[in-house]
């Protein structure tokens, strides 16, 4: 049986062990370099060294990045290179109580938390994360490496490009785009686009220096 492999050994790794049980998979390979020892128990090996990826990648088939927070284009960038320089599998891992609407199109790498919902005629690029209880209505598109944070409520015809992140229990308005790599604070409400790199807060949501 080929063997599975994790960029990231803090909570968000953790958080997938039960994911990853359930489609029959385990984190046989993590590597983070940035930590002395993995906090929780596995069975697998703590790589800490970039060769170690090509001496053990041999033995797996797919990987995962546990990367959250407002990382999402590093998290992107490190899916690519492991698909590019090593030949594995992206793992999309999705909680029995989230739900896809069936006229969705859904990119690689997806993590869904329970209670997350994607509908109709929504298109959501790679390596997104949508935390517990977030929503995204019908008719948007998501860029890649986004991520929607616990609660957050994205409504209908939303564009949210590359690596942006939508925090805590934050609203984004109909019919707005949200710029590449922008900030939206926690429990704001967003009622005018946002530009690429800016951050916005409050209700409603206004930029911030």
């Amino acid at each position: 049986m080929k063997k599975t492999f994790i960029w990231g050994g803090k909570s968000k790794c953790r958080l997938l062990i039960p994911y990853l049980k359930k489609i029959g998979r385990s984190p046989d390979y993590i590597f983070d370099p940035y930590i002395t020892s993995i906090n929780f128990n596995f069975k697998g090996l703590h790589l800490k060294k970039e060769e170690d990826i090509k001496k053990y990648s041999k033995d797996c088939d797919a990987f995962i990045v546990a990367i959250g927070g407002e990382h999402g284009r590093r998290r992107d960038e490190i899916a690519r290179l492991i698909k590019r320089e090593y030949g594995l599998n992206s793992i999309s891992v999705k909680h029995d109580h989230s739900y896809i609407c069936d006229t969705s199109l859904i990119g690689e790498g997806l993590m869904m938390m329970p209670g997350s919902v994607i509908n109709s005629y929504t298109k959501i690029g790679d390596n997104c994360i949508l935390n517990t209880n977030s929503s995204v209505d019908h008719e948007c598109n998501i860029g890649n490496g986004v991520h929607i944070m616990g609660g957050a409520v994205v409504t209908g015809r939303v564009f949210i490009e590359n690596y942006a992140t939508i925090g805590s229990n934050a609203t984004i308005l109909p019919d707005l785009r949200i710029g590449e790599g922008a900030l939206i604070g926690a429990g704001a409400v967003v009622t005018k686009n946002v530009s690429k790199g800016e951050i916005v807060v409050g209700i409603p949501a206004r930029p911030i220096k």
